[in-house]
């Protein structure tokens, strides 16, 4: 190999060296930018039984909150000061006939549609027994 094809193939791979070394940098800057402002949660319960203890948290920052118990076909709601959420994982848990259920490693979008840092509610839908989905949606104007 000669001194400018051995120059290159060391400059090609201290390039690619840099590329990948850069890239988690980029992924954590990303995660620290906002996706959206929650100021709220709302919980649905569509069973035909009361649901207890449920329970949203956001392990990585600490963050909880939740309702004691939603009545069937009922709703519970709260709101708090907005925090940040950068698609942080979340886990949500609840008791139905005492029986434990959980959905974690949730990670949500913010609502479509809507541009910058949004300010969402947290919406979380217990649907059928032992299962519950979660999505962001826009907040009610003030």
């Amino acid at each position: 190999m000669n001194a400018g094809a051995l120059r290159r193939a060391g400059s090609l791979g201290a390039a690619v060296l840099v590329l990948t070394a850069c890239a988690p940098l980029r992924d954590r800057v990303r995660d620290t930018v906002p996706v959206a402002e929650i100021d709220g949660i709302v919980i649905k319960n569509e069973l035909a039984y009361p649901v207890h203890d449920v329970m949203i948290e956001v392990p990585a920052t600490g963050g909880f909150a939740g309702c004691g118990m939603v009545l069937a076909r009922a709703t519970c709601s709260t709101s708090f000061p907005a925090a940040a959420y950068r698609r942080e994982a979340l886990a949500i848990r609840w008791t139905e006939y005492g029986e434990p259920h959980a959905i974690e490693d949730v990670v949500l979008d913010p609502p479509k549609g809507v541009g910058g840092t949004p300010v969402a509610r947290l919406e979380v839908v217990i649907f059928a027994a032992g299962q519950a989905g979660a999505r962001l949606v826009s907040a009610p104007a003030p």
